[in-house]
Order: structure tokens, then C-alpha cells, then sequence
């Protein structure tokens, strides 16, 4: 995805998984590139560069005092005024260039996110329709789109296609094999791996207003030692994308193959129905993804049902950006048997996860997430010990999942990232219990 950026951008909430990606906010200082601009004009260029809202604000009243009159000393003031949190002032410049035809629809868009911190919902949504009604930007207008209805999985504009590619290094002192929530294995070895993230998504039929979207994603880790572990995942989606002045509309179909240890693991597909807009302050998604998984092979008790039922709430609060979801999944899987024994592979799941990320800078990035989940499964598992006993219980699992992640953005498409995850799953059955913690680091590049 294409950072958006004026010649000097504020960065907005940064993105996460397969990572949530965001917009930047279109706030920043404009730079004229004629020599006619005043000292404290280009003092307060320097100062916002800086980091020196307020000194940065103070040059620009003085070379408004001074005579400056056209629209750029109004923007760069209100940028300024509204890194301070200053949002009466801010909005007051950003009003005098509302109408402007150049500027116009860029302030119009401002307005509204002065309006969504001061919890001003209405007025916010206005604003945001004036820009997208008004502006010739392509960019712009689907900025104001999100804006809308709400964050939505990171959308193409209507111009082309964009995409990632991350590789990454890392270490992990108790390797962990997990399909979705699938526990397949646990190692109680720790290993060095490498990774590579792949993706790219854009329209092939119309547009965000009304279109067909395709999205490709692929994604490999191979461990040093321990390659029975190595998973990967390739995945495509077709979804048709309706955009309404209340909410935006996705209805398609996804297929999805995996591998573990290099051979064939499962083939899954299927149709996801998603629905987001606002509500008062918040932006929602409800999301249902209803598929029928084939498990390869020796793993033949994966193939069945499966439908997950999420919904999420968006908000974003100054520098911080705010999410909290739960989701259901249910399964009706095949499961596995023997003469002598019986394992449920059929879980209920329910989770409940939140993410805050924090604006450090124009140029960092720290991500908290943290996320329960409670696992019931269908039926009871016949297990033989080893002293030839035999158990048999219903397995419930219980399982924490947190990770900080720390991003530093190298430039407009370049990033590099470091993340620590942590994960522990206990059970009622032992072999199912772990704790795992890793520690990542690695680089993107966005097209």
C-alpha cells in the first residue's frame, strides 16, 4: 500500500496484519519553492521539521502578521495548531481555506478529523463528504471514503494496485506448529528461522465505489534445524466492494492451500460476507467467513466445516490508534480415530483481542496487542498413557497470545520493524500445553 504523503506528512496510525495496514493522515507542512517566503516563514518550516509545534506555530502567526496571506501560511498553521492538540484554533485555519479550490477539499478533510477528536461525529462525516465530492485527487477521495465508513482491509485506489513484501529473521525457543488453532506440535526445541511475507491487492474490474477486488497473499517461514516445522500459506481472494454514503459492502470468495515441512497440509475455500461503517465515534466491521476445509494426507481428520463470525471496533484518539474484536469460530471437522482411541479436532473458539498503536513520531511506530482465547471441543478424546491407562475428557484450552511491536519508517516505502510475541496455551491435557516466546526483526517494502 502507497503512503500518502504531502511534501511533509504527520504519519497516522501505522498498519497490522496479514498486517493491519492504515493510511497517513494528510497533515503536515507545505514548503513553497519560491524564494519570496519571509524568515519566519521558513523558521516555522524548519521548527515543524523539528518536531517544535509550538515554536512552529509562533513563526507562522508572526508571518501572518507580517502580511502573508495565501493559503499555504492557513494550512501550515493549522497543521501546527493541531499536532498541539489545539483543535479550536486549528479548525479556525483550516476554515479560511475551505472553499479554496486548490486546497479546499484537503482542509475539508482536516476539518474532519478535528471533528472526530472532539468526538463530533456529524460534523466529521460532513466534512470528510465535502472532500470527497470536491477533491481531484484520486488519493484523497479514497481517503475521505475510509473515512466514511470506517477502516476497512487495506483497498487499492482506483489508479492501480498495491502491495508488500516483508522477510524477516528470527528466534523462537519453543517451536509451535499451529494451522489457524489447530494444534498440530510442539517441539520443546528452540530454533532460529527466516521468513517472507508476500501480497498484493487491486481492483480488476471498476473500482472502490463499485468493483471487483482481487487479493493475493503468500507466506513461508523455514527454521535452521527443525524443517518438520516450516509452514507456509498461499492464498486467493475475489471480493465485489459496494461503497454507500453509510457503510461499504464486500461479498466474494476465498481459496487457501497450506504446506507444513514442505508437503501438502490443507485446502480450504471459502465465502466471506462483510459489512463496515460508522458508529458515533467508532468505526465497525462485522465479518463472517463460512468454509470447508480438506486436510492432505495424513491429515485427513482437518477436512469439515468451519465458520468464523467477528466483529470489530475502530477508534482513533489523538496519536493513539484503538481496537477491540471478538470472534467465534465453530468447527465440524472430521476428527481423528482409532480402534482404541479418539481425538477431537471440532473446537469451539471463542476470542477476545485489542491492539493499541501509538504515533511516536513522523517516523516510529509501537504496537501493544493482546488476546484470550477459550477452546471447547465437540466431543470426548480417548487418550492412552503411557502406563496404559486411558483418559478421556472433553479438551479445553485456554490460550494468551501479546506481542509489542516497534516500527521505524525508513521513508515512504520503506520499513524496518522489531517484534517480541509471547504465547501460552494451557490444557486439560498436557501434551497440549506450551509457552513460546519469539523475537523478530525484519524490513518491508511497500509498492
Amino acid at each position: 500500500m502507497k503512503r500518502l504523503r504531502h511534501p511533509t506528512v504527520v504519519r497516522s496510525a501505522p498498519r497490522a496484519a496479514i498486517r493491519c495496514l492504515a493510511f497517513a493522515v494528510l497533515l503536515g507542512v507545505y514548503t513553497p519553492t519560491w524564494s519570496a517566503a519571509t524568515d519566519d516563514y521558513r523558521s516555522g518550516i524548519e521548527a515543524f521539521k523539528q518536531g517544535r509545534y509550538a515554536d512552529a506555530r509562533d513563526y507562522f502567526i508572526r508571518a501572518y502578521d507580517a502580511g502573508r496571506r495565501d493559503p499555504t501560511i492557513f494550512y501550515n498553521l493549522g497543521s501546527a495548531q493541531f499536532k498541539l492538540d489545539d483543535y479550536t484554533a486549528a479548525r479556525h485555519a483550516f476554515e479560511q481555506i475551505g472553499d479554496d479550490p486548490t486546497w479546499g477539499p484537503l482542509a475539508q478533510y482536516n476539518l474532519g478529523l478535528i471533528e472526530d477528536n472532539l468526538l463530533n461525529t456529524t460534523k466529521a462525516q460532513q466534512h470528510y463528504r465535502v472532500a470527497y465530492a470536491t477533491t481531484p485527487s484520486e488519493k484523497l477521495r479514497h481517503l475521505a471514503a475510509l473515512k466514511i465508513v470506517g477502516p476497512a482491509p487495506a483497498m487499492p485506489t482506483d489508479d492501480g494496485w498495491f502491495g508488500i513484501v516483508s522477510m524477516a529473521t528470527g528466534y523462537d525457543d519453543n517451536v509451535v506448529l499451529l494451522n489457524d488453532q489447530s494444534l498440530i506440535g510442539v517441539s520443546n526445541k528452540q530454533d532460529n528461522f527466516a521468513e517472507v511475507l508476500a501480497s498484493a491487492s487491486g481492483f480488476v474490474q471498476g473500482n472502490v465505489e463499485r468493483g471487483w477486488r482481487a487479493d493475493v497473499v503468500g507466506y513461508y517461514r523455514g527454521y535452521r534445524d527443525l524443517s518438520d516445522f516450516d509452514y507456509g500459506t498461499a492464498a486467493l481472494g475475489l471480493t465485489y466492494n459496494t461503497l454507500t454514503p453509510t457503510a461499504q459492502w464486500q461479498v466474494g470468495g476465498r481459496a487457501n492451500v497450506q504446506l507444513v515441512g514442505g508437503d501438502p497440509y490443507s485446502t480450504m475455500a471459502s465465502l466471506r460476507a462483510q459489512v463496515l461503517r460508522r458508529v458515533g465515534a467508532f468505526s465497525l466491521r462485522l465479518r463472517n467467513d463460512a468454509g470447508y476445509v480438506e486436510g492432505d494426507g495424513e491429515f485427513g481428520y482437518l477436512t469439515g466445516w468451519q465458520n468464523r463470525l467477528s466483529v470489530q471496533l475502530d477508534r482513533r484518539i489523538g496519536s493513539y490508534s484503538t481496537r477491540l474484536g471478538y470472534e467465534l469460530e465453530l468447527n465440524s471437522r472430521d476428527d481423528s480415530a482409532t480402534t482404541t482411541e479418539f481425538f477431537s479436532y471440532s473446537p469451539t473458539w471463542n476470542r477476545i483481542y485489542a491492539d493499541v498503536t501509538r504515533t511516536l513520531s513522523d517516523r516510529f511506530d509501537v504496537q501493544v496487542r493482546a488476546e484470550y482465547q477459550i477452546g471447547r471441543y465437540a466431543d470426548e478424546n480417548i487418550e492412552m498413557q503411557p502406563d496404559g491407562s486411558t483418559v478421556t475428557a472433553k479438551r479445553d484450552d485456554d490460550r494468551v497470545n501479546a506481542s509489542l511491536r516497534l516500527t521505524h519508517h525508513i521513508s515512504a516505502a520503506w520499513d524496518a520493524f522489531g517484534e517480541y510475541a509471547y504465547s501460552n496455551n494451557s490444557s486439560n491435557f498436557s501434551q497440549y500445553e506450551y509457552q513460546d516466546n519469539q523475537l523478530t526483526i525484519g524490513i518491508e517494502r511497500l509498492f
